[in-house]
């Protein structure tokens, strides 16, 4: 019958104590997140793809933070997955891209608001391109606030660039099969996030 549920609190007071007062706080929402990233490899760009998916846990959700391993020049498109694909509110909040250089990037923390609270799973993705003019790192994404998170990430190829895959401190891990209507056209490494650098070199045309 109600839109919210009402919590009812009662106190002892006693009026002696001076600088007596009750403060109301918002409660940090508890939920999970899985995160996949799909960096697609163009001739002179390169576009990386993030879709998350966030499972609130009893509590209503309405905005939340992404943390990426390097800054990002905007513009980053933010959209829910929904048929309407309505473009969410997203601003930089943390970390500055003149702070960093081409040797050590600079984490940046982006906050991403949502048209109404959320108590229910829902999903958005976020889009950016970049030049490839040389070797770059996948700019890896996470949700600082998720109780627990996990993520994939998958490297492909249009036009067949000639590049590779080199992972860097990361742990190896079992390769699955490409499906019968699949193709690969870059060489292929799976791999579990123990760090935050992958580097993709751009190899020279033969």
């Amino acid at each position: 019958l109600f839109p919210y549920t009402t919590l009812f609190r009662s106190f002892d007071v006693d009026w002696n104590v001076k600088q007596l007062h009750v403060a109301i706080v918002p409660k940090t929402p508890r939920f999970t997140a899985e995160i996949d990233i799909t960096a697609t490899v163009l001739s002179d760009s390169v576009e990386e793809t993030y879709r998350f998916r966030c499972v609130p846990d009893a509590s209503r959700l309405q905005r939340l933070l992404i943390e990426f391993t390097q800054a990002i020049d905007p513009p980053l498109r933010v959209t829910l997955s929904t048929p309407e694909h309505v473009d969410l509110a997203a601003r930089p909040i943390a970390g500055d891209p003149s702070e960093g250089n081409d040797s050590k990037p600079t984490n940046q923390i982006w906050e991403v608001t949502l048209p109404k609270p959320y108590s229910t799973p829902f999903e958005f993705q976020a889009v950016h391109v970049r030049p490839w003019v040389g070797p770059i790192q996948v700019n890896f994404a996470s949700v600082p606030d998720a109780t627990v998170q996990r993520g994939r990430i998958a490297i492909r190829a249009e036009s067949n660039p000639k590049v590779v895959i080199e992972p860097r401190r990361l742990e190896p891990i079992p390769l699955p099969s490409v499906p019968p209507d699949a193709y690969a056209t870059v060489d292929r490494k799976s791999t579990r996030l123990n760090s935050s650098h992958t580097d993709i070199p751009r190899m020279p045309s033969s």
